[in-house]
C-alpha cells in the first residue's frame, strides 16, 4: 500500500475482482448514477488507502489489538436513555468484516435493527441512498 499503483493491484485483486453477479450489477448501477467509470473510482478508492497510512502505519498496526481488547462497555447494558435507535449494514460475502460482526452487535443493541445486503466488502456503498432512506423513512 506504500504506492497508488499497489494500492489499485489491492483493490482489483481483494474487492473488485471478486464480485459476484448482484454486487457488480449495484456496482455498475452506483457508477452510472454517479457518472464515475471503474478506473476513477478504483484510482479514488486506492489513493484514499495510500493516503491513509502515509504517514505512519502505526494505527492499522494496531487495530487488531484494539478491536481484540475488552473495553469493559457493554452495549447490551444501556438504559433507554442511551439505546438510540441504529441501523447496522452487513454483506453477506464480506470476507474483511464477516456478517457475524454485525449479528452480534444487533443482538447486543437494544434498538438496532440489521440489514443484510448481497455482495462483498464494499457492497453496502452502492446500496447507501437506498438504505439511508429506508431507515430514515422507518
Amino acid at each position: 500500500m506504500s504506492t497508488q499503483t499497489r494500492a489499485e493491484v489491492f483493490m482489483r485483486g481483494q474487492l473488485f475482482g471478486k464480485m459476484g453477479a448482484v454486487e457488480r450489477g449495484a456496482f455498475e448501477r452506483w457508477r452510472a448514477r454517479k457518472g464515475r467509470s471503474e478506473e476513477e473510482v478504483v484510482r479514488k478508492m486506492a489513493r484514499n488507502v495510500v493516503r491513509s497510512v502515509g504517514t505512519t502505519w502505526a494505527g492499522f498496526m494496531q487495530l487488531s489489538d484494539v478491536a481484540h481488547s475488552d473495553w469493559g462497555f457493554r452495549p447490551d447494558a444501556l438504559d433507554a436513555d442511551h439505546a438510540k435507535t441504529m441501523l447496522i449494514v452487513v454483506s453477506r460475502d464480506d470476507e474483511m468484516a464477516p456478517p457475524a460482526m454485525g449479528e452480534w452487535l444487533a443482538g447486543a443493541y437494544a434498538n438496532a435493527s440489521l440489514e443484510v445486503i448481497e455482495g462483498g466488502h464494499t457492497a453496502s456503498m452502492y446500496e447507501l441512498d437506498e438504505i439511508l432512506a429506508k431507515f430514515l423513512a422507518a
